[in-house]
């Protein structure tokens, strides 16, 4: 590719401070625009950055026996494999496998931090059909470990987390997650074992109750306090004696939650305790069904739901809950006396107070963004689908799945992060859009410029993927240019052209020189020597 033929619009000054790393280093090499807040353009270099993405993606797929379907926008990947999958298959046709490309929009996303958290991002997602437990224990782990193989070739500084299956009974999935300050992700970490699991999904032992009943249930007027943080402004206390009632539809069927002011909800913990397919909010004509209130004021006396009650909660002595009427709340209403509750169980988030459910030791919390999870998919989830396929007996028998969706915007933002210095990027090989840039020092100088073009063609005929600077410009914007833009390696042709000599220099190491017929032996040398280093 010759830069002249190519729109590269590389800024020298950049942006302002505010904007995040990952989005200033690309802008600056000339990858991406923003085109509003969370939209974010790929230009031709950015878009050879995805696509060779996605390249890897491709490559490391079809070890795992999954090749890329081309599906209709408004088709999920589930959709996709339900088609092909109910009563149409047979055990001779498994294992099948597919991915594919997909544009994913998020309106109500707060963007920030550039591509870490934008409202339109490009993913790839895929799945496997699987005939029993047993493979898809080991396809799984294949999986796992394929994704290990790509993250680790972009030298992304990730770590893999346990997180309860949303469809896979007693089960966990693998989340690879991406440290970071201010992520929106945590992970906990038990600074004992080293176990990582997601916080929604480490066990919350039981608490011990201590029930002591001593005053009377009695309503309280509360005008125009809905949130938690009102609640317990308005009452002089803290969040910690409030009891949140969250109303929830499982597959057909309302529930009220019940957990503790200041926690957060799991619902994977909830799901699986409700041993249910769907699981989702209320929406406000559901949660009026159930309460006869607005938004904000539901409580569990007289709640026309079954009552989910967290461990913490059961064990308080009294607490401050909704009462079903707009505006209104009750204090020290008692578990048993005052209401029944149907099931009790761990349904909270845990907290850097709760200890390794496996060792016993404490907890750390490791915030980052999350760059894709692996799946597991049992018979009972896809019993409930009708996903079953001909067994060699002639019945039929229930599949199982692995299904997989990984962030590409993130993964890009992440590797600009990591892979940078004062002069721009540094682009890992196997990502890089040009493998090397050629260019001579005066572009009016007939000598050099030849020479620039011989070892561009020769480098291409060697299917090196090579970009020729042949800009009449300074020889130091030139040089500023492929920097930012992270290429690997640069040839340069200057004065020693009369010799025979060029310069090489690769970008995280010292300049060398060499005769233009020793380059290629100088390549392979390189990396094969650096191997590790350049990939």
């Amino acid at each position: 590719m010759r830069y002249s033929k190519i729109y590269i619009p590389t800024v020298k000054d950049g942006l302002s401070g505010n904007e995040a790393l990952n989005y200033r280093l690309l802008y600056k090499a000339g990858y991406i625009r923003k085109s509003a807040a969370g939209y974010y353009t790929f230009l031709p270099l950015g878009s050879m950055l995805l696509n060779r993405l996605k390249c890897i993606f491709e490559n490391k797929l079809s070890d795992l026996g999954c090749f890329e379907v081309q599906l209709p926008a408004l088709l999920s990947i589930e959709d996709f494999y339900q088609q092909i999958a109910v009563g149409r298959l047979t055990y001779k046709e498994f294992p099948i496998g597919g991915w594919r490309v997909k544009t994913c929009i998020a309106e109500r996303i707060r963007p920030r931090l550039g591509l870490m958290q934008s409202k339109s991002w490009i993913a790839i997602e895929g799945f496997k059909l699987i005939e029993d437990a047993e493979t898809l224990k080991l396809e799984h782990q294949n999986a796992v470990e394929i994704f290990k193989a790509i993250l680790n070739s972009l030298k992304l500084d990730f770590i893999e987390a346990d997180q309860i299956s949303w469809a896979c009974r007693g089960g966990f999935d693998k989340v690879f997650m991406l440290p970071y300050a201010n992520g929106e992700d945590h992970v906990a970490s038990c600074k004992s074992c080293n176990r990582l699991i997601a916080i929604d999904s480490m066990e919350c032992m039981p608490v011990e109750s201590h029930h002591e009943i001593i005053k009377e249930c009695r309503i309280k007027h509360t005008p125009q306090v809905k949130t938690i943080t009102e609640v317990a402004e308005y009452l002089k206390t803290e969040e910690r004696n409030i009891v949140k009632t969250l109303i929830y539809k499982a597959d057909k069927k309302l529930y009220g939650i019940l957990i503790r002011g200041d926690r957060g909800l799991s619902e994977v913990k909830l799901k699986k305790a409700l041993n249910c397919h769907s699981l989702r909010p209320a929406d406000e004509k559901e949660v009026f069904e159930a309460t006869g209130a607005e938004v904000g004021f539901a409580g569990p006396i007289d709640l026309k739901a079954e009552i989910v009650c967290d461990y913490e909660v059961a064990a308080m002595k009294s607490i401050i809950i909704g009462a079903n009427q707009t505006d209104y709340h009750y204090l020290d209403a008692v578990i048993g006396r005052d209401f029944k509750v149907d099931i009790i169980t761990d349904i909270r988030n845990c907290t850097v107070e709760d200890k390794c459910p496996e060792c016993g030791g404490d907890i750390d919390f490791i915030k980052g963004f999350v760059l894709g999870k692996v799946r597991k998919l049992d018979s009972l989830y896809t019993d409930i689908q009708e996903l079953k396929f001909i067994n060699k007996q002639g019945g039929f028998s229930n599949i199982y799945t692995v299904d997989f969706e990984f962030n590409l915007n993130r993964i890009l933002a992440a590797v600009a992060e990591k892979n940078h210095d004062a002069a721009g990027l540094i682009m890992p090989k196997v990502l890089a859009p040009f493998d090397i840039v050629v260019m001579a020092v005066h572009s009016d100088n007939e000598a050099q410029t030849g020479a620039a073009i011989q070892i561009y063609d020769a480098l291409k005929a060697l299917n090196y993927n090579v970009l020729l600077d042949d800009r009449a410009d300074r020889f130091a914007a030139k040089l500023i240019d492929a920097e930012l833009m992270g290429i690997p390696l640069r040839i340069t042709v200057g004065r020693k052209i009369s010799e025979e000599i060029v310069e090489l220099k690769y970008r995280k190491r010292d300049m060398q020189e060499a005769r233009i017929n020793d380059i290629l032996e100088i390549l392979v040398d390189y990396e094969v020597e650096h191997a590790e280093e350049i990939s």
